[in-house]
């Protein structure tokens, strides 16, 4: 037997759910940027760009860029993976539910 989904009271509760994804996801871009080697804190980031930060994007394969660089940490990307998940079915789930009510 399944639990019942709620569905969404309003679009304000709908839009925190949706923003509540869209964090997670924010997160784990996060977590692959800092793994590569970037300060997405970095407000002057690409403003100026130095010899050695040239040097280092020469060195790059054709494409590859911010995601391609490092490892994340495996405990935080696999906890944010995990979070992601449960609240995208969460999410889907109760559009399913508004839908039909």
């Amino acid at each position: 037997m399944s639990i019942p989904v709620e569905p969404f009271r309003d679009d304000l509760d709908y839009l925190r759910a949706a923003l509540s994804v869209l964090d997670l996801r924010i997160g784990l871009a996060l977590v692959s940027a800092r793994a590569a080697g970037f300060d997405p804190a970095d407000d002057l980031r690409g403003l100026y760009i130095d010899e050695a930060e040239v040097t280092r994007l020469l060195k790059l394969e054709p494409g590859a860029g911010l995601w391609d660089g490092g490892r994340p940490d495996p405990d935080a990307q696999a906890r944010l993976e995990k979070a992601l998940a449960i609240s995208s079915e969460k999410l889907a789930e109760r559009e399913i539910a508004s839908k039909q009510a």
